[in-house]
């Protein structure tokens, strides 16, 4: 284990402690890897401290253990590069705080910004954070963001999202679960374009614009989520998101409604909220949503998952015929949620083909 003090560190006076931090982070690295440890206490940064590969940052408690960033650039950073990804690398029980004044840089408490994989983000506080407090950028992979408590944000609470630019590689196999966030200027967690495989669960989000949003998120599951006093608790942002199961999700409070959805070939089962379930597209299947408001705009019929529904529609729905072979959920053409795909599906192809 390497102190920072020992590489001269001072909790609490006030002094720049980024060099002292990122040399011990160094020398870990050149020995190849170990922890870095940050004692109880409060510790300046004014500049970014950039982990290395086999080398954790680790507090003594969630609360103990403080870092402070003092202006416009990202406190921790993740980066690798396409010929050297950074790998194995944690960051847990601290508490990080941003100067939560205006945007300059988009500066960002941890920021993913290229060539992650196999990183865990475990156990911290992010407060104030003047953008995202936790952002994904590029090609990162097979990270874990979990038992973290995120308080006020002027973007986004967690954005495993991913780079809009086609060309890039987006964020994939990420766990965002068991997070507190609370209070931000925009969603509590982001799904963005070009990233896939993603598993939001068992995350608790107030006070935000969307609970979780999506925007071209594809493949990805949000599950088992309790989302209170959000403009929305689910919504679309923009774009078209593809293959997406939101399912079992607690809503309260909403100001304007528990779901927005717009995609295709998703299903969106079992959720309970407030206000209304808008499913604006539909090409999705719903089953078991408890609305108080109600359910509207919902068309449903694509079996066969290909964006239309037509007589393909009705052929999958006959070579599907009988009892699903796993969970309903993973079962697409039980449109209906009944457990088996039969006359029931088969309506709903019908009538999604008459009024789609």
């Amino acid at each position: 284990m390497f102190s920072v003090v020992d590489y001269g560190a001072v909790a609490g006076d006030s002094v720049d402690d980024q060099s002292a931090i990122q040399s011990a982070i160094d020398h870990a690295s050149a020995i190849g890897g170990g922890v870095v440890f940050l004692p109880p206490g409060l510790y300046e940064i004014h500049a970014t401290v950039n982990l290395a590969s086999n080398v954790s940052l680790h507090g003594a408690e969630r609360g103990e253990s403080t870092i402070v960033a003092t202006g416009d650039f990202h406190a921790i950073q993740f980066q690798g590069t396409a010929e050297s990804p950074l790998v194995n690398t944690e960051l847990r029980h601290l508490t990080l705080v941003g100067p939560n004044h205006p945007l300059v840089n988009f500066a960002t408490l941890a920021a993913f910004t290229e060539f992650v994989d196999g990183c865990v983000v475990d156990g911290n506080r992010f407060l104030d954070a003047n953008y995202d407090a936790i952002f994904l950028l590029s090609d990162c992979k097979n990270i874990q963001i979990t038992n973290n408590i995120v308080d006020g944000f002027g973007d986004d609470g967690i954005n495993p999202g991913g780079n809009s630019t086609p060309a890039v590689e987006g964020t994939n196999n990420v766990l965002v679960a068991y997070n507190v966030i609370r209070n931000g200027a925009h969603d509590g967690i982001h799904l963005s374009s070009n990233s896939f495989a993603i598993t939001v669960r068992d995350n608790e989000v107030d006070n935000c614009d969307h609970g979780i949003g999506l925007f071209d998120a594809d493949n990805s599951e949000v599950k088992g989520n309790l989302l209170t006093n959000n403009y929305r608790g689910i919504g679309t942002v923009s774009g078209s998101n593809f293959g997406m199961k939101i399912h079992g999700n607690t809503i309260r409070g909403s100001e304007h409604t528990a779901i927005w959805f717009t995609g295709f070939c998703s299903t969106i089962a079992n959720n309970t909220g407030e206000t209304w379930f808008f499913d604006l597209w539909g090409r999705s299947r719903q089953y078991g949503n408890a609305m108080d408001g109600g359910i509207v705009g919902n068309v449903q019929g694509d079996a066969n998952c290909d964006i239309a529904i037509d007589f393909a529609d009705i052929l999958a729905i006959i070579g599907a015929w009988g009892p699903c072979p796993g969970p309903t959920i993973e079962c697409y053409e039980d449109l209906d949620g009944s457990g088996s795909v039969g006359f029931g599906d088969l309506l709903l192809v019908i009538s999604g083909w008459w009024y789609g």
